[in-house]
């Protein structure tokens, strides 16, 4: 009779990890029927035994012995009972245990996907050292040849799980890997380091599945290049090819920066359902930097990165202390960062700092540190869409931004993702971390954004010079708050932003829906959700400022309406003269008589429909193209003039009536 108990309702037993032992297993094909002798074991009504040689592969697995036809163990039955790598003991009658691991592809199918057994540990079988352990300069009194080659335990002879240091271990099953051994197996051990491992060449697959590795005191580290439980940097070359999966790693905590996984100099890394908590800093860092510390001479290239083709899916982190869950900084390009899970990360949950062409979606980011960004974006061609962010952290106080666009985001899209109770703005392209701030050439489109600020804080937000050429459209934004304010692109300091379209979004705050000013920007079929209506005038832009504009270029019968209305005061103006605001200086030009081409010295603050003068010439004249410093006019000049002063031609406005006190 079997000592296994078993919860005959659901059939769970301990864990996917490890399945209760068997009493035998198979060497041969099986008649899964009555009681029988099985590789010179009897076994008897209720024994469990492995099934592992079948003949139809899909019929391998644990069987309960019955007298008449055998049936699937209750723990090996279903198909979240087992994964690729669930380990199975069979203890024989001489008291030595045999450990048997699952291969096969997730997800598994029970009675479908083929399962196959790798024996992982047999007492009565040798494994005797291979080539690539002698050429990662290990000798037989290095390992202990019970544990097949890549098992750390193979290399642990002076070192217990749990209790000592075992990194010189851990790094000698990836020393050997990277010589073209056997994939590196923690085989589901409790693990204590004192420093980093270094991954240097690559081309290795490490199997943390069940694992847990512990940073024990204070972490040594080192360097910034070296301070991480696990480090992927190339020394002499980029590393490549290296693919980790499953675990948990705790820590490390460190007087300087400290990572529980850190990517440099690499490419083509997998890491793959890791859980991170208690990091000092990122509990995952890529960067871009290249052979030495801090080489960015890749920067603003086009090409790869020094780090390129990073993946970080299904990872869990949590509780960094001192840095953000997941960043990619420093220009790594083409990473994919997604499924992913953060909570409760004091600077950022995920920081996208100057990367390139990256794949960013489906994270799911909470309770993000105070005075902070929840996800942090700067960066070149980059692909945001589908993250969920919510909530500030616990502790309360302070504010943080939903998404952050921070310096310098151009070619990006910000797309369907959804924001709600964050105490900043939702979407935050104003304030300036990192130098001059600028958004361009990106398009915001179909985040929904709910409960966000405590005061006036807007929903969408983009400020700063040469914050061009963006779209924020088919967005949705709700809030209650008696002082949230909805869309804002204006100026912060120096020049306003120019050619913006704001369009086709729905606000619902009560508060200033949308403010939309500096030269050429659009703003147009907008609704307001609480009355149903578009905002705009129909044909022409319609603009928010708080008095006459002092910057953009106006038609005749624009109106301008009040930001922030009050009694018996205009509730607006209206141009009653097209012009371009604002003062031209130092521009200069040459015109030929009768020809509408104007050469000038200077043309970065002209726009096409700016209306201009040139002195000596009649008139005031609509830039209708603009091609380096040829300038081509709506009409021809009456006179030919050389370096004559060109200005703007202002709009002249008329205040409306005042709103009823």
């Amino acid at each position: 009779m079997t000592a296994t108990q078993t919860f005959r309702v659901d059939g769970a037993v301990y864990s996917l990890a490890l399945k209760s032992p068997c009493v035998a297993v198979s060497n041969a094909n099986l008649t899964l029927s009555g009681e029988q002798t099985v590789n010179s074991i009897a076994v008897v009504e209720e024994d469990r035994v492995l099934v592992k040689d079948q003949t139809d592969t899909t019929e391998n697995g644990i069987y309960v012995v019955e007298t008449g036809a055998w049936g699937r163990a209750k723990d090996f039955d279903g198909n979240r009972d087992i994964v690729d790598g669930t380990l199975v003991t069979v203890a024989k009658t001489t008291g030595m245990n045999f450990f048997y691991q699952v291969d096969g592809t997730d997800p598994i199918v029970i009675g479908t996907s083929a399962i196959a057994f790798l024996l992982a540990s047999d007492p009565n079988v040798s494994y005797p050292i291979i080539q690539p352990e002698i050429d990662a300069s290990l000798t037989t009194d290095d390992i202990d040849d019970s544990y097949k080659p890549g098992v750390i335990l193979r290399y642990g002879t002076n070192t217990t799980p749990g209790t000592t240091d075992m990194l010189a271990a851990w790094q000698a099953s990836v020393n050997q890997a990277e010589q073209g051994g056997a994939k590196v197996d923690l085989a589901q051990q409790n693990i204590l380091v004192t420093g980093a491992l270094k991954i240097t060449t690559g081309n290795l697959v490490m199997d943390m599945r069940g694992a847990t590795i512990t940073s024990s005191g204070s972490f040594t580290g080192g360097d910034a290049d070296d301070s991480a439980i696990i480090n992927i940097r190339g020394l002499v070359s980029q590393v490549q090819n290296v693919s980790i999966f499953g675990g948990k790693i705790v820590g490390p905590v460190s007087s300087g920066e400290a990572w529980g996984i850190h990517v440099s100099w690499a490419k083509n890394i997998w890491i793959n359902g890791v859980r991170v908590e208690d990091a000092e800093n990122a509990g995952i860092r890529v960067d871009g930097y290249g052979e030495t510390w801090g080489n960015l001479d890749h920067i603003n290239s086009r090409d790869e990165g020094f780090t390129s083709y990073v993946t970080v899916k299904d990872c869990y982190v949590k509780n960094t202390t001192a840095g953000s869950g997941i960043e990619l900084i420093a220009d790594p390009t083409h990473c994919h960062i997604y499924d992913n899970d953060i909570d409760t990360c004091v600077v950022n949950g995920l920081r996208i700092a100057l990367a390139a062409f990256s794949h960013i979606h489906d994270n799911n980011i909470q309770d993000t540190g105070n005075n902070t960004k929840s996800l942090y974006v700067a960066g070149r061609g980059n692909d945001v869409h589908d993250n969920e962010i919510s909530g500030k952290n616990s502790s309360g106080g302070g504010v943080v931004t939903g998404i952050y666009l921070a310096g310098s985001v151009v070619d990006s899209l910000i797309e369907d993702n959804i924001i709600r109770d964050v105490s900043g703005s939702a979407i935050d392209g104003a304030t300036s971390d990192d130098g001059t701030h600028t958004v361009s050439r990106t398009t915001i489109r179909g985040n929904k954004c709910f409960d966000w600020g405590t005061t006036a804080e807007w929903g969408i937000i983009i400020r700063g010079a040469d914050s061009d050429g963006n779209t924020i459209e088919l967005n949705e934004l709700h809030s209650s708050v008696s002082t949230i304010r909805g869309i804002n692109v204006q100026a912060d300091t120096g020049r306003a932003p120019k050619r913006n379209v704001v369009r086709f979004n729905t606000i619902d705050v009560p508060s200033t829906l949308i403010t939309v000013s500096g030269r050429s920007n659009r703003n147009y079929g907008n609704i307001d959700y609480t009355s149903m209506r578009v905002t705009d005038n129909p044909g022409l832009d319609e603009f928010y400022d708080t008095d006459v504009p002092t910057a953009g270029t106006f038609e005749l019968a624009q109106m301008v309406r009040d930001s922030s209305p009050s009694a018996s005061n205009p509730w607006g103006w209206v141009c009653t003269q097209a012009g371009t605001q604002g003062t031209l200086s130092s521009v200069t030009g040459d015109i030929t008589n009768g020809t509408p081409d104007l050469v000038v010295n200077d043309s970065s603050n002209l726009e096409v429909r700016d209306r201009i003068t040139i002195a000596g010439v009649s008139g005031i004249l609509t830039i209708i193209a603009i091609s380096g410093t040829a300038v081509t006019l709506s009409g021809n000049a009456d006179a030919t003039v050389s370096t004559a002063a060109v200005a703007y031609s202002n709009a002249v406005f008329k205040a409306s009536s005042n709103v009823a006190a």
